[in-house]
Formats: C-alpha cells, structure tokens, sequence
C-alpha cells in the first residue's frame, strides 16, 4: 500500500481517538458483563472377569453270545461291542475396565462505551473442552477337548461230525481331538481436546470509525492403542486296530489264517501373533483476524489474515506372527496262513509299513513405522482508498513435510518330508523232499526340506513444500 495512505489512515485514527478521549472525559456511559461456565463428567465402570467350565463323560456296551446244538453239532457265538467318551469345556476372561469423561469451560465478556457522538463496543469468548474414553478388554482364553475310545470283537465256533470250525475278529479305535485359543489384553485411550476463541471492538465518532475482529481455533486428537496378541494350538489324534482269525481241523488236516492292522494319524498345529502397538494422532489450528477503518468519506482501508496449521503421525510396531501344521500318518498290515495235512506242512506270511511325516510352518519378523506429516498456510490481504487513489497487496504462503521411515525383520519359511515304506513277504514248505523257504524284503525312504528366507528391508522416505504467492495492484 502506498506510504502517503497508510499516513492518512493513521492520522485519522490518532484524530478520533483523541476525539473519543474528549469526549469521555466530558460525558461517559460505560457497560460491562462477564459470564463463565466449567462443568466435567466422568462414569468409570468395571465389568468383572468370567471363568467358565464343563465336563461331560458318555460311556455304551452291548455284549451278547448264542450256543445252539443240534444233530449236527454244537455252534457257539458272541458278539461286544463298547463306547467311551469325555469332553470338557473352557472359558475364561479377565476384567474389562471403561473410564469415559470430559470437561467443558466457556467464558465471554462484553463492554461499551457511550460519550456523546462517540461510541465504542468490545465482545469476547472463549471456550474449551476435552474429553477421553480409555477401554481395558482383559484377555480371554477357551479350551475345548475330546476323547472317545470303542472297541468291537466277535466269535464263532462250530464243532460237528466233520470237525471244528473257528473265527473271531477284534477292532479298537481312539479319536482325541484339542485346542487352544488365547488373546491378549487389549487397551485403547481415545482423547481429545478443543478449544475457540472470538474477540471483536469496534469505535464510531461521527464521520470516523474503525472496527476489530479476531478468532481462533485449535484441536488436537491421539487413540494410542496395544493388543497383547494371539495364540492358537490344536491337537488331532486317531488311531485303530483290527485282527481276525480262522481256523478249520478235520480229517484233511489243520488250516489257520490270521489278519491285523493298523493305522494312526496325528495333526498338529499352532500359531502365534505378536503385540500389535501404535499412537495415532492429529493436531489442526486456525486462525483469522481483520480490521477496517474510515475517516469521512475520503479515507478507508481494510486488512485481514487468516493462518492455518495442523499435523498427523501414525507410529506403530507390531512384533511379528507365526504358525505351523504338521501331520504324521503310520500303518501296519500284516497277514498269515498254515496248512497241515498228510502231504505236509505250508505257511506264508507278509507284514507291511508305513509312515509319513509332513511339516510346514513359518515365521514373520517385526514391522516398526512412524509416518508424519504437517502442514501450514498463511495469508494476508490490505486495501486502502484516499479520495480516488486506491491500491491493494496480498501475499500467501504453504508450507509441508512429510516422513515414512519403517523397519521390516523380514521372514522365513519352512516345508519339510518324510516317507518310509517296508515291505516283507516269506513263505516255508516242509514235505517228504524237505524244507525249503524263501523271504523277499523291499524297502523305500524319501526325505525333502525346503526352506525360504526373506531378510527384509528398511526406509525412510522423506519430502517438503514451501510455495508463496505476492500480489500488488495500485
């Protein structure tokens, strides 16, 4: 603005402040008020921890045997058969605590002055308030287990003219199955605080006068937050058995066979997460202001500004998670027969293996981050007017920054194999030319670990901006 105008503007307003102080001193009317208010509310509740439990146990049998005899002979059978079961049932929970709250502060004022043609006036406010919620979630941990066994075996016998006829068969089975799941405590505090202020004056002497205003605001806000993490196991155990035999003497000779298996499989696997951490928070201020004045109708001018501020940051960690599968599977077969008679003696035999173990698992390193930004602006504008001579400035202003450093532990990873295969078959015959035997055996073994592994990585990206624009106009 030129000078030769901003000398105007101030000579006026020297003139009627001088004017207003005359005036007072001869004629004087003066108001004033103030009023303030603070008020604060908080409700804190605790809910207590639950521990929770059953258990439950089933168990069946049957059992039964027959025997009839006839002309032809004697026939006895039995048949049994039972069943076992236990669960059980668990759930537990650590207290949970809530503290919500706030406050509330206003103020305002006011006052005028009256002294003739001369007046004046002046208001302000000012108020504030914050206000935070922290919540405590206790860990809670359940567990559910089962057990079930039964077992099934059957007979017969047959005694007659011819003879005697036996079999009989037998099979058992287990099924165990488990798991676990844990969490960690969990806390989160969110709070907040905001606060505004106004303030205005304003003078009139007649042909002169001025007027003030101003205001401001500000916020600022954080949720910081933890959770303990997570733990998960479970357990599957089955296995079974089974047998039969027979066997038949008559007047041909002796013959007898027998049969067996068995098989198991157990799975197995877990996994585990890390503490989860981070503060999330913001800051935001504004503030803006303007004043104007004239001197007749010749002479006026206004200025303003406004400014503008705030930033944002996230650090957060978390401590890495894992887990892992794996199942081992086993069987066994085996079978025989005899036979005796007048040409001799005869038996053959095989048993077969096998076993699989199977494993897969992995683990991730920590990850630590702490992003930010901020952020300003500024602003100004300014006019003014003698007579017909005007001229206006303006300026603006912004300025930012922003940062991204983080940290990766990396990861690694596993799978691993194994196969086992057995195989045996023999046979022996005794006759009038001797013994002769023979016994084949083939076995197999396979093994495969592959493993992968990943070292991480680390930055710490980074950026500003400043930019400022001017403007006059005369």
């Amino acid at each position: 603005m030129n000078t030769w105008i901003k000398r105007s503007l101030a000579v006026t307003a020297v003139a009627g402040g001088l004017m207003l102080a005359g005036a007072a001193a001869a004629n004087a009317d003066d108001t004033e008020s103030t009023s303030s208010s603070d008020s604060s509310l908080s409700s804190p509740i605790e809910i207590g921890g639950v521990d929770l439990g059953l258990d439950q146990s089933q168990s069946s049998s049957d059992s039964s045997t027959t025997t009839q005899t006839d002309e032809d002979g004697t026939t006895t059978s039995s048949d049994s058969s039972s069943t076992d079961t236990d669960r059980s049932l668990g759930l537990q929970s650590d207290p949970t605590t809530i503290d919500p709250g706030g406050a509330l502060s206003s103020a305002q004022t006011s006052g005028s002055d009256e002294a003739g043609d001369a007046q004046s006036s002046e208001q302000s406010s000012h108020n504030s308030g914050s206000a935070q919620a922290p919540v405590h979630v206790g860990g809670v941990t359940a567990t559910a287990q089962q057990d079930q066994t039964t077992h099934e075996s059957q007979s017969s016998t047959t005694t007659d003219e011819d003879g005697t006829r036996s079999s009989s068969s037998e099979s058992t089975g287990s099924h165990s199955t488990g798991g676990a799941l844990g969490t960690g405590d969990l806390a989160v505090d969110p709070q907040g605080a905001i606060e505004q202020s106004n303030a205005s004056a304003s003078d009139d002497t007649g042909d002169a006068g001025s007027d003030e205003s101003q205001s401001s605001g500000s916020f600022a806000g954080s949720a910081p937050y933890s959770f303990d993490g997570l733990t998960f196991a479970f357990v599957d155990d089955q296995a079974s058995q089974g047998s039969s035999s027979s066997s038949v003497a008559d007047e041909d000779g002796t013959r007898s066979s027998e049969e067996s298996h068995a098989d198991a499989t157990s799975t197995e696997g877990g996994f585990v997460l890390g503490e989860i951490a981070g503060n999330p928070a913001g800051t935001f201020s504004q503030s803006d202001s303007s004043s104007s004045g004239q001197a007749g109708d010749d002479i006026a001018g206004n200025d303003s500004s406004h400014q503008s501020a705030g930033s944002l940051s996230g650090p957060s960690s978390f401590e890495g998670a894992g887990g892992f599968l794996g199942q081992e599977t086993s069987s066994t077969d085996s079978s025989s027969s005899a036979v005796a008679d007048e040409d001799g003696t005869r038996s053959s035999s095989s048993h077969d293996e096998s076993y699989a173990d199977r494993q897969l698992g992995g683990a991730s390193g920590a990850f630590t981050s702490d992003p930010s930004l901020v952020f300003a602006q500024q602003g100004s504008e300014e006019s003014g007017r003698v007579g017909d001579d005007s001229d206006s400035d303006s300026a603006s202003s912004a300025q930012g920054a922003y940062a991204f450093p983080f940290d990766y532990d990396g990861f690694a990873a596993y799978a691993a194999s194994v196969t086992d295969d057995r195989s045996t078959d023999a046979s022996t015959v005794t006759d009038e030319d001797g013994t002769s035997a023979t016994q084949d055996e083939t076995h197999n073994h396979d093994e495969t670990a592959p493993t992968f592994g990943f070292d991480g990585l680390a930055g710490h990206p980074a950026g500003d901006l400043d930019s400022e624009d001017l403007t006059e106009q005369d």
